[in-house]
């Protein structure tokens, strides 16, 4: 260099501030010619900064641009976002299911006193007329509970269908429509809604891999529980349309006695289940959150020490693409 152009640049670096000189330095000291090296470390001596400060200096700038550097590369994964929050029609079904079970319950308790009742060979017209009320109002309670579970039901797994085609999940057999038309087709009934669940499993635990992800026992069990419940529900209405005389009563009630015990572990399973998908696709969700937060944070220091040092513009337009990005939810 010549002795007009290193005057320029001592001149130059006596105008800047101490956390600009030490980045120079140390952080991209590889980028400075050996006379701009020897004027910038000149003008820290001349400041009087000490190693230890710089030290510091080069520790916080360095950790400023690693913590940009950590966020630029999460917020560089897929970014996923609710086609339809499915929180608040979750915490609905889950109250139902919970609500069902507790009707289950006192159905299969009302089914005992009922079978007491038969077995005790005879009995009073006021006692059977009593039992006949308890057991109607079992059987509204039950009814009203099982349609509207039924409908929350089928509207959540709709949802959860539509959060994985939202999620960008490539190559899903089912549709959120067929996910629910299903179940109301004969024998195609029996296992495409189980087939149609287990892929929103697998697509929940990994959007953009969800062909390699493993099912689990947990849907082999609900869908288990939640055949043998139908047949056994079908079964109790076909005998207790037949039921005229005591032991075609007693009949019908046993077997409606077994189903309430099976309902009772699938509504347990079933709110298991739904937690689990339900955890899976919020999980995915939330993360666009948490990156999204600590940009802002890491922008506010890092806006902080430019205030200060008029540093790292570069990293500062990262920052602003990355939230930029993440509020309009794209990559």
């Amino acid at each position: 260099m010549s002795s007009t152009e290193l005057n320029e640049l001592a001149k130059r670096y006596q105008s800047m501030s101490t956390e600009h000189l030490v980045k120079a330095a140390t952080i991209d000291r590889k980028d400075y010619q050996q006379e701009a090296l020897e004027l910038i470390d000149r003008e820290l001596a001349a400041r009087e900064l000490s190693l230890e400060q710089q030290k510091e200096v080069q520790t916080r700038m360095e950790q400023n641009q690693k913590e940009i550097s950590e966020i630029e590369g999460a917020s560089e994964e897929r970014v996923y976002r609710y086609v339809t929050d499915p929180t608040s029609l979750t915490k609905f079904l889950k109250s139902m299911l919970w609500i069902s079970l507790g009707i289950s319950v006192l159905s299969l308790l009302s089914d005992f006193m009922q079978m007491n009742l038969l077995s005790s060979g005879t009995f009073s017209k006021a006692a059977a007329e009593a039992n006949d009320s308890r057991q109607q109002i079992m059987g509204i309670l039950y009814l009203v509970a099982f349609i509207v579970t039924g409908i929350s039901f089928l509207k959540w797994i709709h949802r959860a269908n539509s959060n994985c085609h939202g999620f960008g999940a490539q190559g899903m057999e089912f549709t959120p429509g067929w996910s629910i038309g299903y179940y109301f087709i004969p024998f195609i009934n029996l296992y495409k809604p189980y087939r149609a669940m287990k892929e929103i499993w697998k697509v929940s635990t990994n959007p953009t891999n969800w062909q390699n992800e493993n099912g689990s026992a947990l849907l082999g069990w609900w869908w288990a529980l939640w055949l043998t419940s139908n047949f056994l529900g079908q079964a109790v209405f076909r005998l207790s349309m037949r039921a005229d005389s005591i032991s075609s009563l007693q009949a019908s009630t046993t077997v409606s006695i077994i189903s309430e015990i099976i309902d009772i572990p699938l509504y347990i399973v079933a709110v298991s289940l739904i937690s689990s998908v339900f955890t899976k696709q919020d999980n995915l969700v939330r993360n666009v959150e948490v990156i999204y937060k600590n940009a802002k944070e890491a922008q506010k220091k890092h806006r902080e020490i430019n205030y200060i040092s008029d540093l790292n513009v570069s990293l500062d337009k990262k920052l602003d693409n990355i939230i930029s990005q993440l509020e309009n939810g794209s990559k």
